[in-house]
């Protein structure tokens, strides 16, 4: 059988400068290249002098727009080159502006520039009560009014969500704020941090986030040794297949009154570990602080996905608790799944499964041990960053994000592979902008950097990277997943020492290819292997002192297939 790993799209972002890096600064908190985002033309660093269709724009000199000035600002009238005049200033670090947007998916923040106003310094964004990015204005720039300087593309439009700006370093004679873009339907209103939050994923930081934000209060002791915290909104703890809802006023304690570390509370899937004892577990989540009994005061609401393949069904809710070998049937013994989810309530944390009786209902033809027995799963990101960064900014350590003329700028990204097949798995990429033997398209969606001579898996043609002499994007395999490729068909197609990614006119001793326009496979591993394998890809890319400058993106995307028989030489 052979399976398919969803594909994951990975972003290339470059930017073409043939001036100085303080000249293409903005464009480094570009936001618009986050997987499902909204569609636009405009980037950082564009003077934008009238709203884009479909957006509005919101001055925050006008008294009918309900911002909060926390802090020392300052009111200035009929200034040059500020949106109607109109400018809020302050000289203090730490000072914020603060309101509440609804019914947008855009947040667009721009700021005006003259040489009188002085103005400069560098902001931090929160969405939620979390960072979400930081930029910069420099001061003495030439530009003017309606610079786009930072945005959010991917708001949930849904949901309410309180903004802050809030400044941290002054690089001129005051700190400025303009205004800022959002959709046409689009509301703000007064600042309300009382809103409902959710935490994906929680770690130390967001824990403590959610605490210093007010979401959360600890009732005494420290976050890491208290005895006692207290919900202050609805707060949602969201793992990849659980929610666990606490409504407000939840008051969490341990079982016996004994100190525990909050920050150390988890949502976490554990379905593969209780699958090894308990095979029909359909779902299986570890909820609170490991080695801790927790109680709540309110009831818990927790959603674990299974399978909309099990809708209608009727399963068991069981629990164990650290240090038991037993599962325990919970006080609500049953759950019917319900669009894929198994929902209940719980006062405690513990260990929580859903289990069935092996068998799935709404499919024909299904050979459960096969599907079972077959597994395949891939994470590829950029190696500068973590899990789920799917952009890769090219750059060099000197100039990062930016390539100039005569310098071949690089970047990395990293695919993580886990498959049981027998014969192993293939991985292939392909060009996602439909362009022929183009990747990188500028933002003006006219001017393009071409590839090198597309890869083809069948003669598996790669050239040598020959600086300053060849230009465009290529990449190369620079960590191959099979140590061994004596009876591999990709033996001794992609060369290199010491897997380096190398920037600039650097000897580089890589065999490099163009992005292929249809799906090629670039790696093969033939063989089955108990533990993940790692293919590290090196993309490089160089320009003539004509190419137009400004920001170029593109997309590749990378495909996991298990049986890699076809390429056992």
């Amino acid at each position: 059988m052979t399976l398919h790993i969803k594909k994951v799209t990975q972003s290339i972002i470059i930017i073409v400068s043939l001036f100085s890096l303080a000249q293409s600064t903005y464009a480094v908190a570009e936001d618009s290249f986050i997987a499902e985002s909204r569609t636009t033309s405009v980037s950082v660093g564009q003077q934008l002098l009238t709203p884009e269709v479909g957006t509005q724009r919101l001055d925050i000199g006008s008294p009918s727009n309900p911002f909060t000035m926390e802090g020392s600002w300052f009111f200035t009238g009929s200034v040059n080159n500020w949106i109607n005049g109109n400018l809020w200033r302050t000289n203090v670090v730490g000072d914020s502006v603060k309101f509440n947007l609804s019914n947008s998916d855009l947040l667009r923040i721009y700021c005006s520039r003259d040489s009188v106003s002085n103005v400069g310094g560098s902001y931090d964004v929160y969405v939620d009560g979390f960072l979400h990015g930081s930029y910069t204005i420099p001061t003495n720039s030439t530009l003017t009014m309606g610079l786009v300087v930072y945005q959010i593309l991917n708001l949930n439009p849904a949901q309410e969500h309180t903004i802050e700006i809030k400044t941290t370093l002054r690089l001129g004679t005051y700190i400025g704020f303009d205004g800022f873009d959002v959709d046409d339907a689009g509301t703000v209103s007064v600042f309300d941090d009382s809103l409902d939050i959710v935490i994906l994923d929680p770690d130390n930081t967001q824990m403590q986030d959610a605490v210093n934000d007010g979401y959360i209060t600890i009732d005494n002791g420290t976050i890491d040794n208290t005895t006692q915290t207290t919900t202050q909104v609805q707060v949602t703890f969201q793992s990849n297949n659980t929610d666990a809802i606490f409504p407000t006023n939840t008051i969490i304690t341990e079982a016996t009154n004994q100190l525990f570390d909050f920050q150390s509370f988890i949502t976490e899937n554990v379905i593969a570990t209780v699958q090894e004892s308990e095979e029909n577990a359909a779902g299986a989540v570890k909820l609170g602080v490991p080695g801790i009994s927790l109680d709540f005061s309110n009831p818990v609401t927790v959603e674990i996905t299974v399978s909309e393949a099990y809708n209608g069904m009727e399963m068991d809710i069981l629990y164990q608790n650290d240090g038991d070998t037993q599962w325990t049937q919970h006080t609500t013994p049953t759950c019917t799944i319900t669009n894929g989810l198994c929902i209940f309530t719980t006062d405690h944390a513990t260990t929580y499964i859903v289990n069935g009786d092996g068998t799935i209902s709404g499919l024909d033809d299904l050979n459960l041990n096969v599907e079972v027995n077959a597994t395949l799963s891939m994470d590829c990101y950029d190696k500068d960053g973590s899990t789920g960064d799917y952009d890769v900014i090219l750059g060099t350590v000197a100039n990062p994000g930016i390539v100039i003329a005569g310098t071949p700028a690089v970047g990395e990204s990293t695919c993580i592979v886990t498959t049981n097949d027998t014969q192993g798995y293939y991985l292939s990429m392909i060009n996602d902008n439909g362009a022929s033997n183009t990747t990188l398209v500028h933002s003006n969606n006219t001017d393009e950097i071409p590839d090198l001579t597309q890869f083809d898996q069948t003669t598996k043609v790669t050239e040598s990277w020959n600086a300053p002499t060849t230009k465009g994007l290529g990449f190369s395999v620079i960590q191959f997943p099979q140590a061994d490729t004596t009876n591999n068909t990709f033996d001794g197609i992609w060369t290199t020492s010491g897997n380096l990614c190398e920037e600039g006119i650097t000897s580089d001793d890589a065999d490099y290819a163009g992005v292929p326009q249809t799906d090629q496979a670039i790696a093969a591993h033939t063989a089955y292997n108990s533990t993940s394998t790692t293919t590290d890809v090196c993309y490089k890319v160089d320009v003539s002192p004509s190419q137009p400058s400004g920001v170029y993106t593109g997309s590749v995307t990378y495909t996991a297939t298990s049986d890699a028989s076809g390429f056992y030489q």
